[in-house]
Formats: structure tokens, sequence, C-alpha cells
């Protein structure tokens, strides 16, 4: 990244600091990080990144997992659907007596039409399942407490081998993320809690029923009409569809003031411009910046969900790398349990922005409108709690940005920009033009704890990106990291916050950038 109006900067003080923090010690955390990405020559330290997890973007990683119901329908990528939300019971009903039936209204206070939040209230429903072990099944005919003139009744269908699976796919995916387990029995007698079924229906592309001790409670429909129903494919509409009416069952409402049944949807709602599919898969609105179908819950949907059902920290609480198929588009939400985990990139392309804090998005990938082909815009979140380590770029020019924890980001080809945001980072820029950031505009890194390890600096290509005054930094060179060449650390009032590791020349007249 060349930057030449920046290299006027004038500073060429020195201070001795005690050395006793650097990474040959055993126990620095960095030294930790740089071992477990097989950084150094070190007997018995294991190299994380042998994936242990890819989400990949086909059918196979959706193979026997359990489903979930729906409450609405919903309109999706301008198809002529509509959602409705079966609040009420319908007449000639029985009481389950399961005690899966078993629901918890919530209590919410009706709110005005124009309470906006930002917030998971807006996909709360006002009722859950009390029993977090919830048994499901597909119908082979139209259970008795359905009325005789009910729109279900008409040109009833079975679930298809196809559309079971992609069912059960979805409810693994509210499973994984949550403390619900659902379990599979047959349709005989009184079935499920939640039972699955198409019928030829006069409104909308599915609905579903809230939980609640009617027979009705979380059973969730498909129009057999609607040709998208009959696609339930990984990343298809028929699978969103699933996905955002099994959200419905278990007691998320849509977020906005709309709903395809009539009568509209309590408040409060999501603020309108977050009001999406980036944000929730229960939302009307397409994604801004993707044409591609949600394939998970969204980062609110997660949240929602786990305010209802507590989380599930047994969900890849290995050490795992998360990677797509460069020629697929995605959108994701990732939902980890613990471990090492890295994002990997290296397959892409494209200039990848990947952001490791909880709650931010991150754009990996491309996608296709048309004859247009364009660089995915936040199409991977990552859930509230959850931390993932570190990062890998791929041939485009990336932007890498860390966390709290000690992070590895490495950069790989291209022009990339890397910022750690504090704990004991290890930073790679690979090939290319690449900037280091260990400061932002509005602040330093690492002030107090920790410190960046510049592996590959160079002077001819790369810059070190700090901020305030220069009269604030200092510079000293020893020999820190055991090799044959000297290392460079960086200080912030007296405080290390870097080190260039086999490169004692740094110099703030070519070599960092003030912003």
């Amino acid at each position: 990244m060349a930057i030449s109006q920046d290299k006027n900067l004038r500073f060429t003080a020195t201070t001795n600091k005690n050395n006793s923090d650097f990474i040959t010690d055993e126990t620095n955390p960095l030294f930790q990080i740089l071992a477990n990405n097989n950084y150094f020559s070190y007997t018995g330290i294991r190299e994380i990144f042998s994936p242990t997890v890819t989400l990949a973007n086909d059918d196979s990683v959706f193979s026997n997992i359990p489903e979930q119901p729906i409450i609405s329908n919903h309109s999706l990528h301008h198809e002529a659907v509509e959602q409705h939300d079966l609040n009420t019971t319908c007449s000639h009903e029985h009481n389950h007596h399961d005690s899966n039936n078993d629901f918890t209204n919530l209590g919410l206070t009706p709110q005005a039409a124009a309470s906006y939040t930002n917030g998971i209230e807006a996909l709360i429903g006002g009722k859950s399942w009390t029993n977090k072990t919830i048994t499901y099944s597909f119908m082979n005919q139209v259970p008795d407490y359905y009325a005789n003139d009910a729109d279900e009744r008409n040109q009833f269908i079975a679930f298809s081998e196809t559309q079971q699976a992609a069912a059960r796919a979805a409810l693994e995916l509210y499973s994984e993320v949550s403390g619900l387990n659902f379990v599979e029995v047959s349709d005989a007698g009184e079935g499920g809690t939640i039972q699955f079924g198409t019928a030829n229906m006069e409104h909308g592309s599915a609905h579903a029923y809230f939980p609640s001790n009617s027979s009705l409670g979380g059973d969730v429909w498909l129009n057999n009409r609607v040709s998208s129903n009959l696609d339930s494919s990984n990343g298809s509409y028929g699978f969103l569809t699933l996905i955002h009416e099994i959200g419905h069952a278990l007691g998320l409402k849509h977020p906005g003031n709309y709903n395809a049944g009539g009568g509209g949807t309590p408040a409060p709602y999501l603020y309108p411009e977050l009001d999406n599919y980036q944000y929730s898969v229960m939302s009307y609105n397409q994604h801004p910046g993707s044409y591609v179908n949600p394939q998970t819950p969204m980062l609110y949907d997660i949240a929602a969900i786990q305010h209802l059902y507590g989380t599930n920290h047994n969900t890849r609480a290995g050490n795992d790398t998360y990677a797509w198929d460069a020629s697929r588009a995605f959108v994701h939400t990732i939902w980890d349990g613990g471990g090492n985990d890295t994002i990997d990139a290296s397959n892409q392309g494209l200039a990848a922005l990947i952001n490791l804090n909880s709650g931010s998005f991150s754009s990996i990938g491309s996608q296709t409108h048309g004859n247009s082909t364009s660089r995915a815009s936040n199409n991977l979140a990552i859930a509230y709690g959850v931390t993932i380590e570190n990062a890998v770029g791929g041939a485009g020019n990336d932007t890498l940005i860390g966390n709290s924890s000690s992070n590895y980001l490495s950069g790989n080809h291209g022009n990339d920009y890397l910022a750690g945001y504090g704990g004991y980072d290890a930073l790679i820029g690979g090939s290319g033009n690449d900037t280091f950031a260990l400061a932002d505009a509005s602040s330093v890194f690492y002030q107090g704890d920790g410190y960046a390890m510049i592996s590959d600096f160079n002077w001819e290509y790369d810059y070190i990106q700090v901020s305030g005054s220069s009269n604030q930094y200092s510079l000293e060179t020893g020999n820190w990291t055991g090799g044959s060449a000297l290392d460079t650390a960086i200080y912030f009032d007296n405080d290390l916050i870097g080190l260039v590791k086999d490169f004692a020349n740094v110099s703030f007249d070519r070599d960092f950038v003030f912003i």
C-alpha cells in the first residue's frame, strides 16, 4: 500500500526496556499462538490449520438432522407469497397430551406501532416451549383437529423424502445454537409436538403456528402449489422458508409490521435499516448487500432463540476451520462453542474483509446477479458470544480485523491490511504491499498488555500504521525471537506494542504512517 505522502515523519529516539515479555519465553501467549500455527520449528506443537470443520455449500452437510416448526408465510426473492401469524386456534381442536406441548407466555407488553429497537425483543413472539426436548413428525394425513373446511385439508400431500431431510436440517440449525433437542417420532396417534405437512392453500407459500397448548401449536405447512417449496436444497428459497417457519413455531415473530395473513405484527420492530436477511431470516426484506438466500439463522435469530432456550456450547467446541467454496455464494452466521478457530479465505480470489469480533459482519467470496459478478458484502456474521481467534486471507487485497483475544492474522497474497486490536497477536502480511496497524484513529492498541509481532516486514513495500504524536514512540533493537537477525521493538509511551521480527532497520521516516 503506497502512502508516500505520509513518509515525512522524523523520530529517532530509542530507549532500553525490560525484554522479559518477548516471545522466547514459552509461557508467553504470543509464543503459543505462533507455535500452534506451526510458525516455529518446534517439536510437539500441533498445527491448527488442519481443518476439523468446513462449512460446505453443498447439501452433504445437512444429513440426518432433525426439523422444526413455522408460524407464517413470507415473501422472498420477489416471489408473490404471503405470511400470516396463526396466533389463534382453528375450530375442532384437541389438546396434545405430550408434555412437550407445554408453553410459556413471556408476558411481553404490547407496544405502540412506532416502537423500534435494535435488539432481539423485535423477534420475541411472546410464547415459547417449556420443554426443550421437542418431538416432531411428518403427517401422513391431515390431523383430526383441523376443521372440515380448513385450508390445510385441500389436496394434502405428505412431505417428500427430500423435504423431510431439509426439515431435519433446518431443525438442526436451531438445536446446534440452543438448548433445544428435537426427537423424531411416528405420525401414528398424536404425532409430534411439531408436525409437518403440505396442502394446496389459498394464500402464501407456507405458514406455521406459534407454541401453544392447542393441538395446532407448532404445526408447519408448506403450500404444495408453490414451486419453490419443491426445491429445499441448501441455499434455496424453499430451505429458507423452512428455517423461517420453524422460527415461528419456536416462538419467533416478524421483526416488522407486516404479515401475509393480515393483521400485522405487534411491536416492537427492528429499525428499518436492520429489518432484512442480513440480521434475521424472520424478515420479509432482502439482504441489502446480497442476492443470496441465508443458509442459517442469522445474527438476531440466534440471539433470540438463545434467549428463549439457552445456548449450546458443545457445537464445534474444538479447533475448527471455517472455509467456503469460492465458486458458490453464501450467507451464513457462525455459532462456535469454543476451541482455537480460524476463518480461512485462502481459496478466495476477490478481496475479503474478515472481522473476528462477535456480532460483526465479514465479506467473503463473490455473488452473481444476472451478468454481473461482484464481491459479497456482509454475508458472514459471527454470533454474539462467539470467539474466533484466527483469520487467513486469499489472493485479493484483504482486510483482517482481530478482536481482544490473541489472534493469528495472515494476509496471504495481495495488498493487505491487518489490525489485531489487542491481545498477543501474530501479523503475517504475505506477498504484496501490506499495512500492519498498531493503532487506529481513535486509539493505540496493546496498551497495558499484549503486543503484535510482525513477522515478515518488507521495508520496500510495507507500512506500520500508528496514531498520536511521533514523540510518544520509541524503537529498540535486539534479538528476542531467536533468529540470526536482530528484531525491532516498538514502544508507545514506554509500553511495548509491537515487535518487528528479523528486521533491525525500521525507520520512522520510511516505514511508519501516522493517522
